[in-house]
């Protein structure tokens, strides 16, 4: 016989917890809106194929939220909303916890206009590209 599963609420986050996690969340909505537009074509680079969501499993063991896909290879995105949470990334990505991946960390400061995202992935993937391409 199968096993049962109980379906109910989560116990509720600590408050500065839920904060952090309702800030990501709105960070990433304003990161997914500026990728969709250049996946639809919104200053798109030659280079770039597509821009989507890494899957669950990439996000939680491999730190990834985002993969843009290119002709010189898949590039890798984190997404912070502080230069804070930047730091504490890039240091885990130095001591080899993600593997030796291109990443591009991308902190988004709360109230960004999503053109100034869009400017600020693009320049970011454009100098990554360049280090994997050579």
């Amino acid at each position: 016989m199968g096993r049962r599963i109980q379906l109910g609420a989560l116990p509720p986050l600590p408050p500065e917890e839920e904060a952090g996690y309702q800030k990501g969340l709105a960070t990433e909505d304003i990161f997914f809106e500026a990728a969709g537009r250049i996946n639809r074509g919104h200053q798109k680079p030659l280079y770039l194929t597509w821009i989507d969501r890494a899957s669950p499993i990439q996000d939680y063991f491999g730190g990834i939220d985002a993969v843009a896909h290119t002709d010189a290879g898949r590039l890798y995105i984190q997404i912070k909303s502080s230069e804070g949470e930047s730091q504490k990334f890039l240091r885990k990505l130095r001591q080899g916890m993600y593997g030796n991946r291109p990443f591009l960390i991308i902190t988004i400061h709360e109230g960004v206009d999503v053109e100034d995202v869009i400017d600020a992935l693009l320049d970011g993937l454009d100098r990554l590209y360049r280090m994997v391409s050579q």
